[in-house]
């Protein structure tokens, strides 16, 4: 994923888009994969950002949403959980519509339990914005369960 974001980068290196999202089950385990991405993010030029209730919801989405004047100061990677991640999506002005790249640790845990239905509303916005991006079958007949 960090090479697929580092190439997107290289096309638009002025711009910070949201380009890759990471959502793990448990705060302890987003706060690990943040320390270790903001390190090889550092190194190739990209900005990684936290979204576990570490800080506020306030603090949070001061740092994933761009400013109106500043198109180009949100993070290029979020780590988040489920739970972060949809109140941040419902209650700030902050959007994964440019997300090329969804990974899902844990995914077995994450989809059986349902965490405010937290995927079913991520692939919408991702797919809403690509729309040639199509629904991987095996994630679809998951999310009928």
């Amino acid at each position: 994923m960090l090479s697929g974001v580092c190439l997107l980068h290289r096309r638009a290196p002025h711009v910070n888009i949201l380009t890759g999202l990471v959502v793990l089950p448990t705060r302890d385990l987003a706060v690990q994969v943040y320390s270790v991405l903001s390190t090889l993010g550092l190194a190739a030029g990209l900005t990684v950002a936290l979204a576990a209730a570490q800080e506020s919801v306030a603090a949070e989405a001061a740092k994933l949403v761009a400013l109106p004047s500043k198109p180009d100061t949100g993070p290029h990677l979020l780590v988040a959980t489920p739970g972060r991640l949809m109140a941040h999506l419902q209650a700030t002005a902050f959007s994964i519509r440019g997300v090329r790249f969804l990974v899902v640790d844990e995914a077995d845990r994450l989809l059986r339990q349902d965490y405010q239905g937290w995927l079913p509303e991520v692939l919408q916005q991702i797919q809403h914005s690509h729309s040639s991006t199509t629904q991987h079958p095996p994630v679809r007949q998951q999310m009928q369960q």
